[in-house]
Protein backbone atom coordinates (compact mmCIF):
# COMPACT_ATOMS: atom_id res chain seq x y z
CA UNK A 1 0.00 0.00 0.00
CA UNK A 2 1.42 3.39 -1.04
CA UNK A 3 0.15 6.41 0.93
CA UNK A 4 0.88 10.09 0.27
CA UNK A 5 0.45 12.64 3.08
CA UNK A 6 0.16 16.33 2.19
CA UNK A 7 0.43 19.24 4.64
CA UNK A 8 2.06 22.66 4.35
CA UNK A 9 3.33 22.43 7.95
CA UNK A 10 6.58 20.50 7.94
CA UNK A 11 6.31 19.77 11.66
CA UNK A 12 2.97 18.05 11.09
CA UNK A 13 4.50 15.86 8.37
CA UNK A 14 7.44 15.02 10.61
CA UNK A 15 5.09 14.10 13.43
CA UNK A 16 3.03 11.89 11.12
CA UNK A 17 6.14 10.12 9.89
CA UNK A 18 7.44 9.49 13.41
CA UNK A 19 4.10 8.21 14.65
CA UNK A 20 3.28 6.01 11.68
CA UNK A 21 6.70 4.39 11.39
CA UNK A 22 5.99 2.65 14.68
CA UNK A 23 2.69 1.09 13.56
CA UNK A 24 2.78 0.48 9.80
CA UNK A 25 3.39 -2.95 8.30
CA UNK A 26 6.34 -3.70 6.04
CA UNK A 27 4.20 -3.57 2.91
CA UNK A 28 3.16 0.05 3.57
CA UNK A 29 5.16 2.78 1.80
CA UNK A 30 4.74 6.34 3.04
CA UNK A 31 5.52 9.54 1.15
CA UNK A 32 5.17 13.18 2.22
CA UNK A 33 4.59 16.44 0.35
CA UNK A 34 4.56 20.01 1.69
CA UNK A 35 2.22 21.46 -0.96
CA UNK A 36 -0.42 20.51 -3.47
CA UNK A 37 1.99 21.10 -6.34
CA UNK A 38 4.58 18.80 -4.79
CA UNK A 39 1.91 16.14 -4.24
CA UNK A 40 0.79 16.27 -7.87
CA UNK A 41 4.42 15.93 -8.99
CA UNK A 42 4.81 12.79 -6.87
CA UNK A 43 1.54 11.38 -8.23
CA UNK A 44 2.76 11.98 -11.78
CA UNK A 45 5.84 9.88 -11.02
CA UNK A 46 3.95 6.89 -9.61
CA UNK A 47 0.51 5.79 -8.45
CA UNK A 48 -0.56 5.96 -4.81
CA UNK A 49 -3.37 3.92 -3.26
CA UNK A 50 -4.36 6.66 -0.82
CA UNK A 51 -3.84 10.44 -0.60
CA UNK A 52 -4.32 12.09 2.81
CA UNK A 53 -4.28 15.89 2.78
CA UNK A 54 -4.75 18.82 5.11
CA UNK A 55 -7.58 21.14 4.11
CA UNK A 56 -6.07 24.56 4.89
CA UNK A 57 -3.01 25.10 2.66
CA UNK A 58 -1.89 28.19 0.73
CA UNK A 59 -2.15 28.41 -3.09
CA UNK A 60 -3.89 25.03 -3.46
CA UNK A 61 -6.02 23.89 -0.54
CA UNK A 62 -6.95 20.28 0.21
CA UNK A 63 -10.23 20.34 -1.71
CA UNK A 64 -8.55 21.77 -4.81
CA UNK A 65 -5.83 19.12 -4.60
CA UNK A 66 -8.33 16.30 -4.27
CA UNK A 67 -10.27 17.66 -7.25
CA UNK A 68 -7.10 17.18 -9.32
CA UNK A 69 -6.57 13.71 -7.86
CA UNK A 70 -10.20 12.84 -8.64
CA UNK A 71 -9.71 13.88 -12.28
CA UNK A 72 -6.29 12.31 -12.87
CA UNK A 73 -6.25 9.32 -10.51
CA UNK A 74 -9.90 8.34 -9.91
CA UNK A 75 -9.13 4.96 -8.32
CA UNK A 76 -7.03 6.58 -5.55
CA UNK A 77 -8.72 6.79 -2.14
CA UNK A 78 -9.00 10.45 -1.08
CA UNK A 79 -8.95 11.40 2.62
CA UNK A 80 -8.78 14.73 4.47
CA UNK A 81 -6.88 15.07 7.77
CA UNK A 82 -7.64 18.53 9.05
CA UNK A 83 -8.62 20.66 12.01
CA UNK A 84 -11.53 23.06 12.30
CA UNK A 85 -13.03 24.46 9.11
CA UNK A 86 -16.03 26.45 8.03
CA UNK A 87 -19.18 24.58 6.99
CA UNK A 88 -18.89 25.69 3.35
CA UNK A 89 -15.31 24.43 3.23
CA UNK A 90 -16.45 21.12 4.71
CA UNK A 91 -19.10 20.83 2.00
CA UNK A 92 -16.50 21.50 -0.70
CA UNK A 93 -14.23 18.90 0.79
CA UNK A 94 -17.01 16.32 1.04
CA UNK A 95 -17.67 16.60 -2.68
CA UNK A 96 -14.18 15.24 -3.46
CA UNK A 97 -13.02 13.44 -0.29
CA UNK A 98 -14.14 9.95 0.61
CA UNK A 99 -13.70 10.48 4.35
CA UNK A 100 -12.47 12.98 6.96
CA UNK A 101 -10.02 12.51 9.79
CA UNK A 102 -9.78 15.19 12.44
CA UNK A 103 -6.63 16.68 13.94
CA UNK A 104 -5.30 15.48 16.24
CA UNK A 105 -5.71 11.78 15.35
CA UNK A 106 -3.51 9.01 16.68
CA UNK A 107 -1.17 7.15 14.37
CA UNK A 108 -3.04 3.95 15.22
CA UNK A 109 -6.44 5.36 14.19
CA UNK A 110 -5.03 6.83 10.97
CA UNK A 111 -3.39 3.56 10.02
CA UNK A 112 -6.51 1.55 10.91
CA UNK A 113 -8.53 3.64 8.44
CA UNK A 114 -5.81 3.33 5.80
CA UNK A 115 -5.77 -0.45 6.19
CA UNK A 116 -9.53 -0.85 6.09
CA UNK A 117 -9.91 1.28 2.96
CA UNK A 118 -7.07 -0.59 1.27
CA UNK A 119 -8.62 -3.98 2.06
CA UNK A 120 -11.90 -2.83 0.53
CA UNK A 121 -10.04 -1.51 -2.51
CA UNK A 122 -8.35 -4.86 -3.04
CA UNK A 123 -11.70 -6.67 -2.95
CA UNK A 124 -12.64 -4.81 -6.13
CA UNK A 125 -9.95 -6.54 -8.17
CA UNK A 126 -10.65 -4.77 -11.46
CA UNK A 127 -9.05 -1.32 -11.83
CA UNK A 128 -11.95 -0.46 -14.15
CA UNK A 129 -14.46 -0.79 -11.33
CA UNK A 130 -12.23 0.92 -8.78
CA UNK A 131 -12.05 3.87 -11.18
CA UNK A 132 -15.81 3.68 -11.68
CA UNK A 133 -16.40 4.07 -7.95
CA UNK A 134 -13.66 6.69 -7.62
CA UNK A 135 -15.14 8.84 -10.37
CA UNK A 136 -18.52 9.04 -8.67
CA UNK A 137 -18.84 11.84 -6.14
CA UNK A 138 -22.62 11.85 -6.32
CA UNK A 139 -25.27 9.52 -7.71
CA UNK A 140 -28.11 10.46 -10.07
CA UNK A 141 -31.33 11.29 -8.20
CA UNK A 142 -34.69 10.74 -9.83
CA UNK A 143 -35.72 14.18 -11.20
CA UNK A 144 -39.16 14.12 -9.60
CA UNK A 145 -37.68 13.51 -6.16
CA UNK A 146 -35.13 16.27 -6.64
CA UNK A 147 -37.92 18.70 -7.54
CA UNK A 148 -39.99 17.54 -4.56
CA UNK A 149 -37.05 18.21 -2.25
CA UNK A 150 -36.60 21.70 -3.66
CA UNK A 151 -40.33 22.38 -3.17
CA UNK A 152 -40.22 21.10 0.41
CA UNK A 153 -37.19 23.25 1.24
CA UNK A 154 -39.06 26.31 -0.10
CA UNK A 155 -42.11 25.81 2.15
CA UNK A 156 -42.46 28.52 4.83
CA UNK A 157 -43.61 25.91 7.38
CA UNK A 158 -40.77 23.53 6.57
CA UNK A 159 -40.06 20.64 8.97
CA UNK A 160 -36.98 18.44 8.95
CA UNK A 161 -39.11 15.33 9.32
CA UNK A 162 -40.87 16.06 6.00
CA UNK A 163 -37.49 16.77 4.37
CA UNK A 164 -36.26 13.37 5.57
CA UNK A 165 -39.40 11.74 4.15
CA UNK A 166 -38.61 13.21 0.71
CA UNK A 167 -34.96 12.16 0.89
CA UNK A 168 -36.06 8.61 1.76
CA UNK A 169 -37.68 8.35 -1.66
CA UNK A 170 -34.34 8.51 -3.45
CA UNK A 171 -31.28 6.35 -2.76
CA UNK A 172 -28.92 8.81 -4.45
CA UNK A 173 -29.86 11.75 -2.24
CA UNK A 174 -29.96 9.52 0.83
CA UNK A 175 -26.49 8.12 0.14
CA UNK A 176 -24.92 11.55 -0.29
CA UNK A 177 -26.66 12.97 2.77
CA UNK A 178 -25.41 10.06 4.90
CA UNK A 179 -21.93 10.47 3.42
CA UNK A 180 -21.80 14.07 4.60
CA UNK A 181 -23.48 13.39 7.94
CA UNK A 182 -21.00 10.60 8.71
CA UNK A 183 -17.93 12.71 7.98
CA UNK A 184 -15.82 13.48 11.03
CA UNK A 185 -16.60 17.19 10.62
CA UNK A 186 -20.33 16.63 11.25
CA UNK A 187 -20.59 13.29 13.09
CA UNK A 188 -17.45 13.08 15.18
CA UNK A 189 -16.75 9.50 16.20
CA UNK A 190 -20.38 8.32 16.18
CA UNK A 191 -21.79 6.76 13.01
CA UNK A 192 -25.26 7.81 11.82
CA UNK A 193 -27.67 5.25 10.31
CA UNK A 194 -30.95 7.20 10.48
CA UNK A 195 -31.87 9.59 7.69
CA UNK A 196 -33.99 11.66 10.07
CA UNK A 197 -31.01 12.07 12.38
CA UNK A 198 -28.78 12.95 9.41
CA UNK A 199 -31.21 15.64 8.26
CA UNK A 200 -31.45 17.04 11.79
CA UNK A 201 -27.68 17.10 12.19
CA UNK A 202 -26.99 18.85 8.87
CA UNK A 203 -29.82 21.39 8.97
CA UNK A 204 -31.77 23.11 6.23
CA UNK A 205 -28.95 25.22 4.82
CA UNK A 206 -26.63 22.33 4.16
CA UNK A 207 -29.43 20.16 2.78
CA UNK A 208 -30.31 22.93 0.36
CA UNK A 209 -26.68 23.09 -0.74
CA UNK A 210 -26.73 19.31 -1.13
CA UNK A 211 -29.84 19.49 -3.28
CA UNK A 212 -28.21 22.10 -5.51
CA UNK A 213 -25.02 20.06 -5.79
CA UNK A 214 -26.97 17.03 -7.00
CA UNK A 215 -28.98 18.94 -9.59
CA UNK A 216 -29.90 16.41 -12.24
CA UNK A 217 -28.24 17.14 -15.56
CA UNK A 218 -30.75 16.83 -18.43
CA UNK A 219 -28.29 15.12 -20.76
CA UNK A 220 -27.36 12.59 -18.09
CA UNK A 221 -31.03 12.00 -17.31
CA UNK A 222 -31.65 11.18 -20.96
CA UNK A 223 -28.73 8.76 -21.11
CA UNK A 224 -29.94 6.93 -17.99
CA UNK A 225 -33.57 6.49 -19.06
CA UNK A 226 -32.87 2.93 -20.22
CA UNK A 227 -32.00 1.89 -16.67
CA UNK A 228 -35.42 2.82 -15.26
CA UNK A 229 -34.04 4.55 -12.18
CA UNK A 230 -37.51 5.32 -10.91
CA UNK A 231 -38.42 1.63 -10.84
CA UNK A 232 -35.16 0.81 -9.04
CA UNK A 233 -35.93 3.45 -6.43
CA UNK A 234 -39.52 2.28 -5.97
CA UNK A 235 -38.32 -1.29 -5.45
CA UNK A 236 -35.73 -0.04 -2.93
CA UNK A 237 -38.42 1.74 -0.92
CA UNK A 238 -40.63 -1.39 -0.89
CA UNK A 239 -37.71 -3.46 0.41
CA UNK A 240 -36.82 -0.80 2.99
CA UNK A 241 -40.34 -0.68 4.42
CA UNK A 242 -40.52 -4.47 4.58
CA UNK A 243 -37.08 -4.92 6.13
CA UNK A 244 -38.00 -2.49 8.88
CA UNK A 245 -40.91 -4.73 9.92
CA UNK A 246 -38.68 -7.82 10.00
CA UNK A 247 -36.19 -6.43 12.52
CA UNK A 248 -37.74 -3.59 14.55
CA UNK A 249 -34.70 -3.50 16.83
CA UNK A 250 -32.51 -2.48 13.85
CA UNK A 251 -35.16 -0.49 11.99
CA UNK A 252 -32.94 2.46 11.03
CA UNK A 253 -30.07 0.28 9.82
CA UNK A 254 -32.16 -2.10 7.71
CA UNK A 255 -34.33 0.66 6.28
CA UNK A 256 -31.29 2.64 5.16
CA UNK A 257 -29.39 -0.42 3.90
CA UNK A 258 -32.37 -1.59 1.84
CA UNK A 259 -32.85 1.89 0.42
CA UNK A 260 -29.17 1.98 -0.64
CA UNK A 261 -28.86 -1.69 -1.63
CA UNK A 262 -28.76 -1.02 -5.38
CA UNK A 263 -26.62 2.13 -5.29
CA UNK A 264 -23.88 0.10 -7.01
CA UNK A 265 -26.18 -0.23 -10.02
CA UNK A 266 -26.40 3.58 -10.10
CA UNK A 267 -22.59 3.79 -9.98
CA UNK A 268 -22.29 1.43 -12.95
CA UNK A 269 -25.08 3.22 -14.85
CA UNK A 270 -23.10 6.47 -14.57
CA UNK A 271 -19.59 5.08 -15.06
CA UNK A 272 -19.97 2.19 -17.55
CA UNK A 273 -23.48 2.59 -18.99
CA UNK A 274 -23.01 0.68 -22.24
CA UNK A 275 -21.40 -2.31 -20.52
CA UNK A 276 -24.14 -2.40 -17.88
CA UNK A 277 -26.90 -2.14 -20.49
CA UNK A 278 -25.42 -5.08 -22.43
CA UNK A 279 -25.15 -7.27 -19.32
CA UNK A 280 -28.67 -6.48 -18.15
CA UNK A 281 -30.10 -7.09 -21.63
CA UNK A 282 -28.41 -10.49 -21.69
CA UNK A 283 -29.79 -11.33 -18.26
CA UNK A 284 -33.32 -10.23 -19.12
CA UNK A 285 -33.31 -12.14 -22.42
CA UNK A 286 -32.18 -15.31 -20.63
CA UNK A 287 -34.57 -14.84 -17.71
CA UNK A 288 -31.67 -14.85 -15.25
CA UNK A 289 -31.05 -12.52 -12.29
CA UNK A 290 -29.01 -9.55 -13.36
CA UNK A 291 -26.54 -9.85 -10.48
CA UNK A 292 -25.69 -13.42 -11.54
CA UNK A 293 -24.87 -12.33 -15.08
CA UNK A 294 -22.83 -9.41 -13.72
CA UNK A 295 -20.72 -11.87 -11.72
CA UNK A 296 -20.28 -14.07 -14.77
CA UNK A 297 -18.94 -11.19 -16.85
CA UNK A 298 -17.02 -9.18 -14.26
CA UNK A 299 -16.37 -11.43 -11.29
CA UNK A 300 -18.32 -9.01 -9.05
CA UNK A 301 -21.83 -7.62 -9.00
CA UNK A 302 -23.40 -4.25 -8.28
CA UNK A 303 -23.79 -5.24 -4.61
CA UNK A 304 -19.99 -5.32 -4.18
CA UNK A 305 -19.60 -2.04 -6.05
CA UNK A 306 -22.22 -0.35 -3.88
CA UNK A 307 -20.74 -1.68 -0.66
CA UNK A 308 -17.30 -0.41 -1.70
CA UNK A 309 -18.67 3.07 -2.39
CA UNK A 310 -20.56 3.25 0.92
CA UNK A 311 -17.55 1.98 2.85
CA UNK A 312 -15.34 4.61 1.22
CA UNK A 313 -17.91 7.22 2.19
CA UNK A 314 -17.69 6.12 5.83
CA UNK A 315 -21.20 4.76 6.31
CA UNK A 316 -21.71 2.44 9.32
CA UNK A 317 -20.39 -1.10 8.92
CA UNK A 318 -23.79 -2.81 9.42
CA UNK A 319 -25.19 -0.87 6.45
CA UNK A 320 -22.17 -1.70 4.27
CA UNK A 321 -22.37 -5.37 5.25
CA UNK A 322 -26.08 -5.59 4.45
CA UNK A 323 -25.64 -3.91 1.07
CA UNK A 324 -22.78 -6.28 0.22
CA UNK A 325 -24.91 -9.33 0.98
CA UNK A 326 -28.29 -8.39 -0.42
CA UNK A 327 -27.93 -10.88 -3.30
CA UNK A 328 -25.79 -13.48 -1.50
CA UNK A 329 -26.90 -17.06 -0.89
CA UNK A 330 -27.38 -18.11 2.73
CA UNK A 331 -24.31 -20.37 2.69
CA UNK A 332 -22.00 -17.75 1.16
CA UNK A 333 -21.41 -15.60 4.23
CA UNK A 334 -22.00 -14.99 7.91
CA UNK A 335 -25.24 -13.19 8.64
CA UNK A 336 -26.31 -10.65 11.21
CA UNK A 337 -30.02 -10.16 11.80
CA UNK A 338 -29.79 -6.83 9.93
CA UNK A 339 -28.08 -8.25 6.85
CA UNK A 340 -30.49 -11.22 6.84
CA UNK A 341 -33.49 -8.88 6.99
CA UNK A 342 -32.25 -6.87 4.01
CA UNK A 343 -31.58 -10.08 2.03
CA UNK A 344 -35.02 -11.51 2.83
CA UNK A 345 -36.80 -8.24 2.02
CA UNK A 346 -34.91 -7.97 -1.28
CA UNK A 347 -35.89 -11.51 -2.24
CA UNK A 348 -39.55 -10.96 -1.43
CA UNK A 349 -39.77 -7.70 -3.39
CA UNK A 350 -38.08 -9.49 -6.31
CA UNK A 351 -40.78 -12.16 -6.18
CA UNK A 352 -38.32 -14.86 -5.05
CA UNK A 353 -38.84 -17.26 -2.14
CA UNK A 354 -36.70 -16.11 0.80
CA UNK A 355 -34.14 -18.65 1.95
CA UNK A 356 -35.46 -20.73 4.88
CA UNK A 357 -32.21 -20.45 6.86
CA UNK A 358 -32.45 -16.64 6.89
CA UNK A 359 -36.17 -16.67 7.68
CA UNK A 360 -35.42 -18.99 10.60
CA UNK A 361 -32.60 -16.72 11.80
CA UNK A 362 -35.04 -13.81 11.88
CA UNK A 363 -37.88 -15.86 13.39
CA UNK A 364 -40.45 -14.38 11.00
CA UNK A 365 -41.75 -17.42 9.12
CA UNK A 366 -45.35 -16.74 10.12
CA UNK A 367 -45.22 -13.06 9.11
CA UNK A 368 -43.80 -13.47 5.60
CA UNK A 369 -45.98 -13.60 2.52
CA UNK A 370 -44.12 -13.00 -0.71
CA UNK A 371 -45.73 -10.48 -3.09
CA UNK A 372 -45.37 -10.78 -6.83
CA UNK A 373 -42.23 -9.08 -8.10
CA UNK A 374 -40.32 -8.41 -11.25
CA UNK A 375 -36.85 -8.26 -12.68
CA UNK A 376 -34.45 -6.42 -10.43
CA UNK A 377 -30.85 -5.29 -10.49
Amino acid sequence: MRVLFVDDEVRVLEGLERGLMGVVDDDCELAFAASGAEALALLAEGEFDVVVTDMRMPVMDGAALLERVHERHPDTVRLILSGQMEADAAMRATSVAHQFLTKPSSAESIYALLRSTHRLRELIGSPVFRRAVGQVDRLPPVPEVYRALQAELARPELTLRRVAAVVERDAALAAKLLHIANSAYFAGQRKISSLTEAVTRLGVGLIQALALSTAFDAAQAKSLERFELRRIQERAMQAALLARTLTPASADVVFTASLLADCGALVLAVAVPDELAAVWSEADAAGRPRHEVERGHWGIDHAAVGAYLLALWGLPDPIVDAVAGHHAAAQERRWSSASAAVRVATAIVDGEPPEPALVELLGVADEIAAPSGGASP
